[in-house]
């Protein structure tokens, strides 16, 4: 089995450190596992369990702030990842990735996670939570399992 896990960026904290530990393990057990993430932005500490992955890809235009240039350009090169690597589930991880990962054309299992308290976050407006809500249950449907963690 092959799993692709996907998330926009690796910053110091539970989602990067669940992340890692979770795509090393599954590793482990025999489950081929890539994690496909960006970097971090200015004034965020990368996670050091980025080290410790076995298998990891970097998009370099992928990162939490919505930027439509930027976005179009990172999920083309997602697709070309997918493509490569072939994966039976795509698994995203918090919203930025989640909505592109659940673009990506083809008969993929997808499963997306939830993680943390997205709509108590004061960097986002009532207007961005209110769009964030409606693209989740859109993309609902393009998920056949999601998990909530927080």
């Amino acid at each position: 089995m092959r799993v692709l896990h996907l998330m926009a960026r690796m910053n110091l904290g539970g989602t990067a450190r669940y992340l890692g530990q979770l795509a090393n393990a599954l590793n482990s057990d025999g489950v081929e596992t890539l994690v496909v993430t960006g970097y971090v932005q200015d004034g965020e500490i990368e996670d050091p369990i980025v080290h410790e992955l076995t298998k990891i890809k970097r998009i370099k235009t992928l990162g939490r702030k919505i930027s439509p240039l930027n976005d179009a350009k990172a999920i083309n090169e997602l697709i070309e990842i997918v493509n490569e690597f072939r994966p039976d589930i795509i698994h995203s991880h918090t919203f930025k990735a989640g909505f592109l990962g659940r673009l990506i054309p083809g008969k993929y299992k997808r499963i997306h996670t939830f993680h943390g308290h997205l709509f108590e976050d004061p960097s986002f407006s009532a207007v961005a939570k209110f769009f964030i809500l409606v693209v989740e249950k859109i993309l609902a449907y393009r998920t056949d399992t999601l998990i909530s963690v927080g």
